[in-house]
């Protein structure tokens, strides 16, 4: 867009310099200074837009780049005398201009809401829209922003620089900016995941100014083609995708932070790829190959950029990853034809567990302890030294402490609680089944049927106290997390806590069944039964302190603690779901979903409201704060909904519940992501970007990014397919 300006050399005047004072306009690019004189035939220049300003370019040579704030008037002067001169604009615009004997200086500046000129000796001219008469309510820009990924183009957001005025695009791209003065604007582009654009010179003199088309190109694209298939992010960001050729073989591409891509190898049929848990610097690989009965197990070590082929007896039948007790000591387990054996990634060291295979275990969560069982005994396996000791006859009741201290499991004659550190065990007579063990291995509890008496026993002393009569076996043992508390139902209505504060003592509180403790171990859910009214009430118990808090729910109802143990969730049959505050008890109710996920503290709440045997239907989105939910997408499935064979993981949310990303089938697969009611992202309350459309189901979150796949029909678009990925800002 260009215009032209009739400037009398006393209006450069105010872009120049004259005498010994320099002018001020930034990065001009006049290069001479210009005399203030009068009576001085005009002069024709040409002012085209640019990038945040304007450039005048006159018949005497000047060229002179005018930044933010030029109004694009077509001024002339009217009169002049030896210390001022008079603008009138062709818009009406009057403006008079007091100058010094030799020169003034003058600057545009931009950061009040109107441009203004203000001068050396004082003077200001502020740039004004005319006063015409219009109605600014009929002053409108509208237009048509696209993203280059899809077909869903809605929450563009567009933004009149350096005012106030903005909006955002519908599904079709369109937008629309009414009540703007008259005037030129720079427009700017942005969307979640994409390169912001950018539209210079929009003019508005009245009614509609129709823009030009703006398309949002793809941020973040790591990879370019089409049939990908995304199957691992690492921490630091490199991607591991997999392609197919025409003859059915799979190639392995790794994409680093920085660098090339590599291709890793192009001569595997079907695999299973797990990455070890640890640094992540493993990934292992099941390969079948064509000829029956035989398999190959690969690992590709990331830091030496190498394969290692490991040896197996006939084919890979399982593979469990595990993660080492140190940094960096990833390893495996896997069965082949000659049994279970344990594979230390970073040494290669390779260990015979069981012959044959392992019939079930359990490991520690740093992956150092190992108990299972043979087809004959339990065995434990310290799979840091390698050293493998039976523990007794087989149970598959035997529980491991997830600090690998403590195994506890049934024998013949009780129970045998084993510390693995020391390597003794302890026999409990005549213990029965019905027992409990504290995550951090310091106590159980258990019953003993020959005397119906329950006691406690401290791991650490080796000392067993009294807990109450036990008479009701359809009732559990609960021990804390932390050992701190074991509670056991008892007959009459009550409870038994025992408080490891004060081993000796045995508190009685009312309750009855039902019983469930917080995920933290420092409160208990229970119903209690009121032997005079027959009634049974939902109550919470606070085992620090003892207090109590009664719960208006039915005794039947189904609750669960918030992993911060902030809130109760309680359901009765199919009806609302019910969110308790643990210390208020304050009641707050959503609509019950059929398929749904809860953040984990308990606010926020998505799901698929499906019915029947549809298996799909509209995502709703809310919290207990608002106590609604909202429809951000029609057709999504739902966790259990197979696609091609496999589990179709078209929605998740983040534990914080702030975001939800899903896949709409009838929008051309578009995947979308909904952000919730944070503060720390206000700008984003309660919003539903589309991403792209034309997506696989194969999207995952990772370090606080979104990694999606594009896979167009056309492979004349295959440029527009590939990896993406955009930031969440969590």
């Amino acid at each position: 867009m260009a215009r032209h300006l009739v400037i009398l050399p006393l209006l450069l005047a105010l872009a120049a310099c004259g005498g010994e004072h320099t002018q001020s306009w930034p990065d001009n690019g006049c290069d001479t200074c210009v005399d203030v004189e009068v009576e001085v035939p005009a002069q024709e220049c040409t002012a085209a837009r640019i990038a945040g300003g304007w450039r005048l370019q006159c018949d005497d040579g000047t060229d002179l780049e005018v930044r933010d704030g030029s109004d694009g008037r077509i001024c002339s002067v009217v009169s002049s005398s030896p210390s001022s001169f008079t603008l009138e604009c062709d818009d009406g615009l009057s403006a008079t201009i007091d100058f010094l004997a030799d020169g003034i200086d003058c600057t545009v500046t931009t950061d009040t809401e109107l441009p203004e000129l203000r001068c050396s000796d004082g003077s200001v001219m502020v740039v004004t829209p005319p006063s015409d008469g219009v109605d600014v309510a009929q002053r409108r820009i509208v237009g048509i922003a696209k993203v280059s990924t899809g077909i869903i183009h809605s929450g563009i957001d567009v933004k009149v620089d350096r005012t106030t005025f903005s909006a955002s695009t519908d599904p079709s791209g369109a937008y629309e900016i009414t009540g703007l003065p008259a005037g030129v604007f720079d427009l700017t582009f942005s969307s979640l995941g994409f390169e912001t654009a950018h539209l210079f010179g929009v003019t508005v003199i009245e009614g509609t100014t129709q823009a030009d088309e703006v398309v949002l190109r793809a941020g973040n694209q790591h990879t370019k083609g089409l049939g990908q298939e995304l199957l691992h992010v690492f921490d630091d960001g490199a991607i591991l995708y997999a392609t197919r050729t025409p003859l059915g073989t799979t190639v392995l591409h790794l994409v680093p932070p920085v660098g090339d891509e590599a291709v890793l190898t192009s001569t595997m049929s079907s695999i299973g790829v797990q990455v070890s848990p640890g640094d992540g610097n493993h990934v292992v690989f099941v390969e079948d190959v064509p000829w029956p009965g035989e398999n190959r197990l690969l690992v590709y070590d990331r830091a030496a950029q190498s394969f290692t082929q490991i040896t197996v007896d006939g084919y890979v039948s399982a593979l469990v990853t595990l993660p080492g007790p140190v940094q960096g000591s990833d390893s495996i387990l896997f069965d082949d034809f000659s049994g279970t054996q344990h594979l230390d990634l970073v040494t290669g060291k390779r260990t015979p567990i069981a012959s044959p295979h392992l019939s079930q275990f359990v490991c520690t969560q740093d992956g150092a302890h190992l108990v299972f069982n043979t087809s004959t005994q339990l065995q434990h396996a310290d799979l840091v030294t390698q050293e493998v000791l039976p523990l007794g006859s087989i149970n598959l009741e035997a529980k491991l402490s997830p600090n690998g201290h403590t195994v506890v499991f049934q024998a013949s004659n009780g129970m045998v609680v084993a510390e693995l550190q020391t390597h003794t065990q302890t026999l409990l007579p005549g213990a029965a089944n019905d027992w409990c063990l504290a995550d951090n291995g310091s106590v159980m509890a258990y019953a003993v049927l020959s005397t119906t008496e329950a006691f406690v026993f401290d791991i650490a002393l080796r000392q067993s106290y009294p807990l109450g009569p036990y008479t009701s076996f359809q009732d559990e043992l609960f021990c804390a997390h932390d050992g701190r508390t074991v509670v056991m139902p008892t007959d009459g209505g009550r409870l038994a806590v025992w408080s490891r504060t004060n081993p000796g003592t045995v508190e009685r509180v009312l309750g009855r069944t039902r019983l469930r403790y917080a995920p933290l171990g420092n409160m208990a859910f229970f119903t209690f039964y009121d032997p005079v009214t027959f009634a049974h009430n939902v109550k919470l118990l606070d085992l620090d302190d003892g207090r109590e808090l009664s719960l208006d729910l039915p005794s039947s109802s189904w609750c669960d603690f918030s992993l911060d143990e902030s809130a109760l969730l309680c359901r009765y049959g199919v009806s609302d779901l019910e969110r308790f505050d643990t210390q208020s008890g304050v009641k707050t109710t959503v609509p019950f979903l059929m398929d749904q996920s809860v953040s984990a503290d308990a606010r926020f709440i998505a799901g698929i409201n499906s019915t029947g045997n549809a298996q799909v239907g509209p995502l709703l989105v809310g919290s207990f704060d608002d106590q609604a939910l909202h429809v951000v997408a029609q057709r999504v499935a739902d966790d259990q909904y197979q696609h091609n064979g496999v589990n179709d993981s078209t929605w998740s949310m983040t534990p914080n519940g702030e975001v939800v990303v899903f896949i709409d089938d009838p929008v051309g697969r578009g995947i979308g992501v909904r952000f919730g009611n944070l503060g720390v992202h206000v700008p984003r309350t309660n919003t539903t970007r589309m991403v792209a459309s034309n997506v696989r189901d194969d999207a995952l979150i990772a370090n606080g990014r979104l990694y999606y796949v594009v896979d167009t029909d056309s492979s004349s678009t295959a440029s527009d397919s590939g990896i993406f990925s955009i930031d969440l800002g969590l």
